[in-house]
């Protein structure tokens, strides 16, 4: 069993859209390292760094979510909030919110 750094809460895989060459927009599963510190959700991309280019995200997402709102992002591009909402979602599923 492998051991979860202190604040490490979870790990989830949520579709993302990669941009490739001609325009073409591509979904595969991006696998996070889910963190907290405090009120802040950290979202770690699973990604070399010329994969993470083709997703338009950050190399980590943090974020706040209270009462069923993302209250504050470290990036509020698209990519990055959909990204978020598919985390969440995820983390809904595993019950972590309750």
């Amino acid at each position: 069993m492998i051991a979860k750094k202190q604040n490490e809460i979870s790990s989830v895989t949520v579709p993302i859209d990669h941009y490739k060459l001609n325009n073409i927009i591509s979904e595969e599963e991006v696998v996070f390292t889910i963190s907290r510190e405090d009120n802040r959700i950290k979202a770690i991309p699973l990604l070399s760094k010329e994969a993470l280019l083709s997703t338009g995200l950050p190399e980590k997402l943090e974020f706040v979510y209270s009462n069923f709102c993302i209250v504050a992002a470290n990036n509020m591009e698209e990519e990055t909030l959909n990204a978020i909402k598919q985390i969440i979602l995820e983390l809904e599923v595993q019950d972590y919110f309750d």
